[in-house]
């Protein structure tokens, strides 16, 4: 109990630090995921019932939301992890390294984006996002089966078991 309250001040402290300024946390910058390359110029008539090229799937592992690289995985019918992320948010910073490393051992099966939430660098995609998943809170995860149906969500800092748990609800 102990523990957890002074972790808790800790936190606030380093939150309150962070306003003020004093301390820049450190960013990890996450790898884009594979996007599809173009096709080769088609030379002569195309027909007019001619449809474009599925994207190619997206590896597993942890990756920065791209809109193209979400319906890529979409598509393919992958399950998909979205964890909405601030900027800001001292538990963020402290969560996303640890996906990163939990993602880097074991992808599991399944894309997982960050996804920016009302900090200095989402964008009208993401907004839309987090408006479709109805995301009132940075720090939540959702996770999508491979249909696109939200099957499970958990807010706050979760373990890497408790991740882990999340994902199975979704296969």
């Amino acid at each position: 109990m102990l523990t957890s309250i002074l972790r808790h001040v800790v936190v606030l402290t380093f939150a309150s630090l962070i306003g003020a300024g004093c301390i820049v946390p450190a960013r990890v910058e996450l790898p884009v995921a594979p996007q599809a390359q173009p096709p080769a110029p088609n030379i002569g008539v195309v027909p007019s019932t001619a449809k474009p090229p599925v994207p190619p799937v997206a590896r597993f592992g942890y990756y920065a939301f791209t809109e193209d690289a979400h319906q890529n995985a979409r598509t393919s019918q992958t399950p998909i992890l979205l964890y909405f992320y601030a900027n800001w948010c001292p538990f963020c910073l402290e969560q996303d390294p640890r996906l990163v490393a939990l993602f880097n051992k074991d992808p599991m099966g399944i894309v997982t984006f960050r996804v920016n939430w009302q900090d200095s660098d989402t964008d009208a995609n993401e907004k839309q996002l987090a408006r479709q998943f109805n995301i009132t809170y940075q720090h939540t995860f959702v996770m999508l089966d491979k249909y696109g149906k939200e099957v499970a969500r958990a807010t706050g800092t979760l373990s890497d078991e408790k991740v882990k748990d999340l994902i199975q609800q979704g296969k």
